[in-house]
C-alpha cells in the first residue's frame, strides 16, 4: 500500500476518532447542564430593617432565614425597585409577582396591594384575592402588620409571640396550627377569621359586622373561648 493512502486511512481515522470524542464532551456538557441547570431565581440581598412598606399585585411568602435577602425570577430582577429611609425599606415588587423573602426577624409591615380590587364594604370575594403566606420556619418575634387593601393572611405551624393585624379592607386570616402568646386583630365588615388546630394563650379581636368565625379543633377552641 502506498505511503499516501496509509496517510489517508490514518487521517480518516483520526477524523472520525475527532468526531465521536466531540459527540461525547457534548453530551457530557449536555448531561450536566440538565443535572445543574441555571436557577431561574436569585436571591437579593437586603439590608435588615424595622419597617418595611412592600407594594405588590401577587402572592407574598415570608420565610426564615439568617440573612434578609428576596428571592425573585431572575429575568426580572432589573424590575425589582427599593429604596431605604432610615429603618424603614420601601419595596415595591409589583413588577414581579410572587416573591419570597427570607429575613431572621419579622418587621412591622405596611401591606400596599397595587391590583385593582372591588371597592371595600362589599362582601368578599377570596378567591380573586393575593396571599400573605408566613412560613412554619418563624418559631419566634412578632407579627406586626396592616393591610391597606382586601387579601389573604394565612399562618401555618408558626410560633409567634405576638400576632397585631389591622385590616383596612376585607381580610381573611387563617391561622393553621400555630401557637400564638398574644393575637390582636382589628378586621372591617365581610372579613373572616379561620382558627385551625393551634394554640391561642391571650387575644384583642374586633370583628366589624358580617365577619364570619371559624375555629376548628378541641385545642383551639379551648384556647380561643376561655
Amino acid at each position: 500500500m502506498k505511503i499516501s493512502n496509509k496517510l489517508l486511512i490514518v487521517l480518516g481515522i483520526g477524523l472520525i476518532l475527532s468526531i465521536v470524542s466531540y459527540a461525547y464532551v457534548l453530551r457530557g456538557a449536555y448531561q450536566k447542564a440538565v443535572k445543574n441547570p441555571i436557577s431561574a431565581e436569585i436571591k437579593v440581598p437586603l439590608k435588615s430593617v424595622q419597617y418595611l412598606n412592600l407594594s405588590y399585585n401577587n402572592d407574598i411568602t415570608f420565610k426564615y432565614g439568617s440573612k434578609f435577602e428576596i428571592q425573585i425570577d431572575r429575568r426580572l430582577a432589573d424590575s425589582l425597585s427599593l429604596n431605604y429611609k432610615n429603618d424603614t425599606l420601601n419595596l415595591d415588587v409589583t413588577k414581579i409577582g410572587s416573591i419570597t423573602i427570607f429575613l431572621p426577624n419579622l418587621p412591622i409591615t405596611q401591606f400596599i396591594d397595587k391590583s385593582k380590587q372591588e371597592e371595600n364594604n362589599k362582601e368578599a370575594d377570596f378567591d380573586n384575592y393575593k396571599t400573605v403566606h408566613i412560613d412554619s420556619s418563624f418559631k419566634s418575634g412578632n407579627f406586626v402588620a396592616t393591610f391597606q387593601k382586601n387579601g389573604i393572611l394565612r399562618f401555618y405551624q408558626c410560633q409567634l409571640d405576638k400576632i397585631d393585624v389591622k385590616g383596612k379592607g376585607n381580610l381573611a386570616v387563617n391561622i393553621d396550627k400555630s401557637k400564638v402568646k398574644q393575637l390582636n386583630l382589628d378586621l372591617v365588615k365581610f372579613s373572616s377569621l379561620e382558627i385551625n388546630h393551634s394554640q391561642i394563650q391571650s387575644k384583642n379581636v374586633v370583628l366589624g359586622d358580617d365577619c364570619s368565625l371559624s375555629l376548628l379543633g378541641k385545642e383551639t377552641n379551648t384556647t380561643f373561648l376561655k
